[in-house]
Formats: C-alpha cells, structure tokens, sequence
C-alpha cells in the first residue's frame, strides 16, 4: 500500500543569509561616498512599500550606513531569508523577490506586531511610477542568489544596478511595467495570500521559515492540491 499523502495543502520554505556579505555590500568603500550601494541593493529585492518601511525605521541613509549599519544589515539579511524561503515555500509558483513582501502587523499592547508574507498575485513596484526599469524575474530554479553574486562587484555597483541572471533553459518573460502594482497602490489590500514568516538571528547569520498555503489549481477536488506531487 503506498503512504498515504500529507493531509493538508501546506509548504514550508528555509533559508540563511549571512549578515557580513550583506554588510559588505550596503556599505559605502570611502566614507564620504554617497549611499548608492544601499539604495540599488534595497531595489533589487524590497518593493517600495517594504523600503517605506525600512527608511521609516533607520531615520535616513547618514544614520543608515554610520552608528546604524551592524543594525541595518542584520536587517535586510533577516529579509532576504525571509523572501528567499517563500520562494521556496511557494514551489508551485514562479516567484521574485518582488512577488513577496514581508510585513509587520499593527502593534498590539506588547509592542510591535508579528511578521507576515504576502504572497503577491503580481510583483510590487520597488521605484515609484515613471522612474528606472524594474529588475527582470528569474526562471526557475527560483532563487535570489544571483542577485547577491552580481553585487559582489564594486564596478558593477558604481556603473549600474546588477539584477538576477535567468538561468539557461526556458523561463517567464520579464514583466512589463504595468505588469507591477505601482508604488502609490501598494497597501493594505494588494491582492495576495498570506502566508507565516519567522525570522531568528544568532551572530552572523540571519534564518526564515516560511509556511504557506498551497491554492487550489483549476479541477482540483478533495486532497488532490495537498497530493499533486505525490
């Protein structure tokens, strides 16, 4: 008899960021360089909302990239293992960074509010209407590594924004840009499906866990959306 299959339409996604890279990264090379470094990363993986967020928290990039910036990369690597593990939750769907936005719900009486995921039906503007092209969204293997490899380089920092490599093979064409919801619609009814994040911290190193929903497909029945890869 073979094992009967997991009961429930449910998925989980893991990930770790190591905090130093991502520091590296953000940080300017001289002390008196603009933040230029910070702002193309954070566009890359942050949709406008989340950056909203984010400047509403660090006071501006000279607070950002001085006293703040220990604080600022455990910050974004806690994000991006966060987005990264809904990519891998959500294995039904081709997703980007920009498909997921990672939220705090109001505070309550003890502080602030636990994070979530929106699992966006389409990806989120990271620039307000009118400005630069958004990044291209991967192929599968969904993945946002490339994205923290092209960074590696300085040069390609200082003479363009580096954006995630398709891997060979067929893949999703990049959005248009209406394909996005801009900027100015990013709120609190962006169609999407939540999903539960938790993000840890332990010394260099920033860990998520996504568990999400799978959605039914078009003809399921029953169990069939829980036992579709069985």
């Amino acid at each position: 008899m073979p094992p009967r299959p997991f009961p429930y339409p449910l998925s989980i996604g893991t990930d770790i960021a190591h905090t130093v890279r991502i520091q590296r990264i953000v940080a300017p090379v001289n002390a008196n360089d603009a933040p230029t470094r910070l702002f193309r990363f954070m566009r890359q993986f942050l949709t406008y909302r989340e950056q909203q967020e984010f400047w509403a928290r660090f006071k501006g990039a000279r607070t950002a990239l001085g006293p703040q910036l220990p604080h600022v990369a455990r910050y974004l690597a806690g994000r991006w293992a966060a987005k990264e593990a809904a990519i891998k939750a959500v294995h039904w769907r081709t997703l980007s960074a920009l498909h997921v936005q990672i939220l705090r719900r109001q505070p309550g009486s003890h502080g602030g509010g636990p994070l979530y995921a929106v699992i966006l039906d389409k990806p989120a503007a990271s620039r307000p209407s009118g400005k630069r092209a958004h990044p291209p969204v991967s192929a599968e293997p969904a993945s946002m590594e490339p994205i923290l490899d092209g960074f590696q380089d300085a040069d390609q920092l200082e003479h363009g924004d580096a954006t995630a490599q398709a891997p060979s093979g067929p893949g999703p064409s990049k959005p248009l840009d209406d394909e996005y919801t801009p900027a100015e619609l990013q709120d609190d009814d962006i169609p999407g499906q939540i999903a539960q994040i938790s993000i840890s911290h332990d010394g260099e190193y920033a860990t998520a866990v996504c568990l999400a929903a799978e959605e039914p497909s078009a003809g399921d029945v029953g169990g069939e959306a829980a036992a579709r890869n069985f």
